[in-house]
């Protein structure tokens, strides 16, 4: 089984928790976190395989605090992080850490897959989900981008960011941002809903980038 958690830069643990435990089945009716992480620790700790992972790390977590089982007590759980800071991992006391640079079809697709979920394997889906794949160049930052905006579209939304992904950007490119991963974090700002997020994208983005709205 494979779980998947994005931490972010402003951890909420609940949500991390909550996250987990819909993956495993599990209801965390409590409302004191440190009730609800020892039901995840027990339930994490009995797992026979199950690899987790705790994407977009900004900062040392405390892995107890959430209800993660790490060092001698994680038996079959295996924890995977990503991160944009080696320190982060150094912290944390990570086993093996490495760097990723342009993956492979087939790595690209498999972590499309896991960020997007198991529904892009879905017959009408599939081939246009491939393609949008295809279209990130073998970039994570762009497969992770893309991946998270379209998780749980529908088939027209996924064409559209297609279309838009094979289409030339007409961003300048000279802020040092490849530009494949540029025009998908445009993409995914369009799937921006909330004005707060909104924000956020424009804090963002490279200073006195001229934009145009």
């Amino acid at each position: 089984m494979v779980v998947f958690s994005e931490v972010t830069q402003s951890p909420d643990i609940k949500q991390i928790q909550q996250e987990i435990a819909e993956k495993l089945g599990l209801e965390l009716s409590e409302e004191a976190e440190f009730r609800r992480a020892s039901r995840m620790f027990e339930r994490l700790k009995n797992e026979k395989k199950i690899l987790l992972i705790l994407d977009n790390t900004w900062k040392s977590l405390d892995l107890g605090t959430i209800g993660i089982p790490f060092g001698v007590e994680h038996r079959g759980c295996k924890l995977l992080f990503t991160t944009r800071d080696l320190d982060v991992l150094i912290r944390m006391g990570s086993e093996k850490n490495f760097s990723i640079g342009i993956l492979n079809e087939q790595e690209a697709w498999r972590l499309f897959k896991i960020i997007a979920g198991a529904y892009v394997e879905n017959c009408e889906l599939k081939s246009t989900a491939t393609s949008v794949a295809k279209a990130c160049r073998g970039l994570p930052i762009a497969l992770t981008t893309v991946a998270k905006a379209l998780r749980n579209k529908e088939l027209p939304e996924w064409k559209n960011a297609l279309q838009e992904l094979q289409m030339p950007s007409e961003t300048s490119f000279d802020e040092g941002l490849p530009a494949e991963a540029y025009s998908t974090i445009e993409l995914s700002y369009k799937y921006l809903v909330n004005s707060f997020l909104c924000m956020m994208f424009f804090v963002m983005l490279p200073f006195q980038l001229h934009v145009v709205t």
